[in-house]
């Protein structure tokens, strides 16, 4: 049997609460890249509007954890994937995905102060985003991400 450690900050384990709770504020299914956007901009809403307080220390290069989110949401789905707390649906030939009554209840359960300011921050970014397309959404990312570096 392969042990393989579970990274709980910043990794796998922090990511997929994070995604639980975007799908909970979401109503419709979301694919990958949408997710990442959002699970980025529930940490460091000042990047998207600098009003905001993030929920994450900010960082110089931040948007490295931007860029390399792809193999991390890969191993929160899954992981959610396997508990049942989120189900997938191919749709226009793209993966989606979409919150279980399971995952629901589980998300609803967490009552800490992090989770109430990440519902928080969760509520902010799916309510600023939700009209963008994935093509405006990947246009702001683009013509935003050179200043989180510089910062």
């Amino acid at each position: 049997m392969e042990n393989k450690k579970l990274k709980i900050l910043d990794g796998t384990l922090e990511m997929a609460i994070r995604l639980l709770c975007i799908l909970r504020e979401n109503p419709t299914s979301m694919n990958p890249e949408r997710l990442i956007a959002y699970d980025y901009f529930c940490m460091f809403p000042a990047d998207a509007d600098s009003t905001r307080m993030n929920l994450h220390p900010a960082t110089s290069y931040r948007s490295c954890s931007f860029i390399g989110e792809n193999r991390t949401i890969n191993s929160s789905l899954h992981l959610l994937l396997t508990k049942s707390l989120v189900k997938h649906e191919i749709v226009d030939s793209k993966t989606q995905y979409n919150l279980t009554k399971l995952g629901e209840i589980f998300i609803d359960s967490i009552d800490t102060k992090y989770m109430i300011c990440l519902r928080e921050s969760v509520k902010w970014v799916c309510s600023f985003f939700r009209d963008y397309t994935a093509e405006e959404l990947n246009s702001f990312v683009q013509t935003h991400v050179e200043n989180w570096n510089l910062e």
